[in-house]
């Protein structure tokens, strides 16, 4: 059985075996709404820990920052009525016990780890946004018939590693193999709470959990630009790396003359244009980035003799993403002779596309109420597509957890559409639409919508059972690629 026979399997025997959604038998449970005022806080609170003088946050995963965020955030679980714990792989668990014997959990949550200079919202409302749901099913005294899990994933921006953990992709070489720090990656989740001794312990084997849930702030400005609060994910794009190299010769740059130049800068500024032209000729949404160069010897007086770079190709279909590449490195060999420079490059790594669960998806686009989130098919329509939703493209904890069982995710928008960095917390109710502004214009909104039932974090969460805990990507040579160069 091959790995796309694997997850469909997985996928059909989860999805047989998960009941309807359960509400109160009273018929004010849609009524029932978060604090968001007390979510926003906590939002504040949790800033605090890492912030940096440019409006976000530093709090990157193993830091100190990291570890006291961490503990703010299990303190929060137990306020919560959680049992709160850490697991072997360093991931924080809240658990809620729940009534039906034998039924699978629903886990829900993101991570709390940012990227150097992050912002205040990028994992932490789904985190915290889980938590106060469950602060809020506890209030009612909700009785869930499935045990509900918060989870807050360890070092996700880096590394992937607990979400891989979870799933038993942490092998022994990587936990022992030292990071760009010198530490190794074992001796940093011990200092979480980890326990990477008992990492199999941490492994949760395909059909072992009900769904995932994850709320997540939008980056790409389409739900703004629709004047949408929630949007459906429809997956994880699959994405291939390339590390592209481009050799020249390095020469004195007074004396040699114009026509008599191997500049290899030359050749790697008209492959960027080149990315560039051919993935926006082709239709759909893919991406495709150039985001890093390195130019040798980086002399003012020397002519460049050695350009590495990197490409990025991202989409939901595999085939697409290897026929732009195909179409780019063609073309990149023309421009290379050219300039009688090389081209050379390595796939450094590739993730296959993850879909979201199309029976969840239509459970949270079919509800009453919710016929507002759904955007102009002609915009958002796919082949592929069996509900409206963006494309995720993170390589994110949904993509190593989702490919095992079902997975879906919510995106919340962000005024303007920009990325999360340096968002700031907002005093007031993140359920009533407060236009959050950060020093560059942006406006990230946590909403409620008017509609009974639907669009604060509690309806959001039930309604979602975003099943991302079944595909299992390999995501360590992507994760291990991006700590080794520094792209936290």
């Amino acid at each position: 059985m091959n790995r796309r026979q694997f997850v469909r399997a997985a996928a059909c025997g989860v999805l047989a075996g998960l009941p309807h959604p359960h509400f109160p038998e009273s018929p004010d449970w849609k009524s029932w709404r978060i604090d968001g005022r007390r979510l926003n806080q906590h939002l504040a609170d949790l800033a605090g820990f890492g912030r940096n003088p440019q409006g976000g946050v530093s709090r990157v995963a193993f830091s100190q920052a990291d570890i006291e965020g961490r503990a703010f955030a299990m303190e929060l679980m137990r306020q919560a009525g959680l049992d709160a714990r850490i697991d072997p792989a360093g991931n924080i668990i809240g658990a809620r016990a729940g009534s039906q014997p034998g039924a699978l959990p629903i886990l829900f949550g993101s991570h709390i780890d940012s990227v150097p200079e992050g912002g205040n919202y990028d994992g932490d409302v789904g985190s915290l946004g889980a938590i106060e749901v469950a602060q809020a099913l506890a209030e009612r005294r909700y009785s869930n018939r499935h045990p509900l899990h918060a989870v807050i994933w360890c070092d996700e921006e880096s590394g992937l590693t607990g979400s891989r953990g979870f799933i038993g992709d942490l092998p022994d070489e990587e936990l022992r193999r030292p990071g760009r720090d010198g530490v190794p990656l074992a001796d940093k989740i011990k200092r979480i709470g980890g326990d990477p001794a008992r990492i199999a312990g941490a492994r949760h084997g395909p059909g072992s959990v009900a769904a995932y849930v994850e709320l997540h702030i939008e980056q790409g400005g389409i739900l703004d630009e629709k004047g949408l609060q929630i949007g459906i994910v429809e997956g994880i794009v699959g994405i291939n790396h390339y590390d592209v190299t481009i050799r020249g010769f390095a020469n004195h740059a007074g004396t040699t003359p114009m026509d008599r130049r191997q500049n290899a800068l030359l050749a790697a500024a008209e492959l960027v244009l080149l990315v560039d032209r051919v993935v926006k000729a082709v239709p759909g949404r893919q991406v495709g980035t150039v985001g890093r160069l390195v130019v040798k010897p980086g002399a003012p007086n020397v002519i460049p003799g050695e350009v590495a770079l990197t490409v990025e190709l991202r989409d939901l279909s595999a085939d697409k993403i290897a026929s732009l590449w195909s179409r780019i490195s063609a073309e990149a060999r023309e421009i290379a002779r050219k300039y009688d420079t090389s081209f050379d490059y390595v796939l450094q790594h590739t993730n296959s596309p993850a879909l979201s669960d199309a029976g969840v998806r239509a459970v949270i686009g079919c509800r009453p109420g919710t016929r507002s989130l759904e955007p102009d098919h002609a915009q958002w329509g796919g082949a592929r597509r069996s509900g409206p939703g963006p494309h995720l493209s993170h390589g994110d904890d949904l993509r190593a957890v989702g490919e095992r069982d079902q997975s879906l995710a919510a995106r919340i928008h962000a005024a303007g559409g920009r990325d999360e960095r340096r968002e700031r917390a907002a005093p007031d109710d993140p359920t009533a639409r407060p236009k959050v502004r950060n020093p560059r214009g942006d406006s990230p909104r946590v909403s409620r919508r008017s509609e009974p039932g639907c669009g604060d974090l509690a309806s959001a969460y039930r309604l979602r059972m975003d099943r991302r805990l079944g595909k299992g990507l390999d995501a360590g040579p992507y994760r291990r690629y991006r700590a080794a160069n520094g792209i936290i």
